[in-house]
């Protein structure tokens, strides 16, 4: 198995030289919000020298360990790998509601093995995969207790590969660990800081902070990962239905917002630092922004589940 995996490794770093995908550690020099790329959306013309994956109905966004992009496809129940260049990969999924199997897709992130992680909103379960699609394992189902969920919709990684899952039916926070215990829970039971009345997304930065966005509240709640509140800002006058949350090395919160279709920067304190969209199909605008993540050069990658493509922005510093 470990050999296999080293094996699929290689590929990938041979692939991400072929195609031409670089990864970038230096941030782009670009203004904040600069179009960098776009993939080409599922109504654009095909050419016989179209080299890009053509997306349908696409919704989560994640970034791996080789810089390679991978999306989920709510309609087709796929997963997607392309190049950061947009070049196809490989895709694996089939609906339904045995394991392995997907029935509504939402939150996806990947671990620092290269794991794939899914919640599927319908069976309420937390999938994992390995970065070619084989089945590993899943936990979760209806309920309210330890490691049940309703409407799972958010999920994220920390350094140590635990799992933080946005349990968005009980209106909590579940942290599991690798090998699959719960390790905490947060929010209904709590009072004040730690209330929660409909958490969405969740993103974790280098330092284990958890972010996680309520929708209801309009407002972006940090937690140490302990549970512990640190802080938090409301976003109403800047944002209506915030969709999605990505945090770059320097710990800037990058929001993107469905119904006003723009992404908004912010320092980690709530300070508003870019904002940068508006309703349209031409470059540098959104129809449905549902996706988001940083790269580590702070590329910024929105993906438009009803424009059906990525764009890539400069996120700046």
């Amino acid at each position: 198995m470990r050999v296999f995996r080293l094996i699929s490794g290689l590929i990938s770093i041979l692939v991400l030289a072929l195609t031409g995908c670089s990864i970038r550690d230096n941030p782009c020099s670009d203004p904040v919000g600069a179009l960098v790329a776009s993939w080409i959306s599922k109504d654009s013309p095909i050419t016989p020298s179209t080299i890009q994956y053509v997306f349908d109905d696409l919704d989560g966004i994640a970034l791996d360990r080789y810089g390679f992009i991978v999306k989920t496809e709510s309609e087709r129940k796929k997963i997607v790998k392309t190049t950061a260049s947009g070049r196809f990969i490989s895709e694996w999924g089939v609906e339904g509601r045995e394991p392995g199997q997907f029935a509504e897709m939402m939150g996806i992130a990947i671990d620092s093995q290269n794991r794939i992680v899914v919640a599927d909103g319908i069976t309420d379960w937390i999938q994992i995969f390995y970065a070619d699609g084989r089945f590993i394992k899943k936990y979760g189902g209806p309920g309210k207790g330890p490691e049940e969920f309703i409407h799972p919709t958010g999920i994220a990684v920390d350094s140590k590969d635990n799992l933080y899952v946005v349990d968005q039916g009980n209106r909590r926070v579940q942290k599991i660990s690798p090998v699959g215990d719960l390790l905490l829970t947060w929010g209904d039971q709590g009072s004040g800081a730690q209330l929660l009345r409909q958490p969405h997304a969740i993103a974790v930065d280098n330092q284990d902070q958890v972010y996680l966005l309520d929708q209801d509240m309009v407002q972006i709640k940090i937690f140490a990962g302990d549970g512990r509140f640190l802080r938090s800002w409301k976003m109403p006058d800047l944002l209506s239905q915030p969709s999605a949350i990505a945090v770059d090395r320097s710990g800037n919160v990058f929001v993107a917002d469905a119904l006003n279709q723009k992404i908004v920067k912010f320092k980690g304190d709530g300070t508003l630092l870019a904002s940068w969209g508006s309703h349209g199909s031409e470059s540098g605008q959104f129809q449905v922004p549902n996706g988001i993540a940083v790269g580590r050069g702070n590329d910024v990658y929105v993906s438009d589940m009803s424009d059906y493509r990525v764009q890539k922005f400069c996120g700046g510093a």
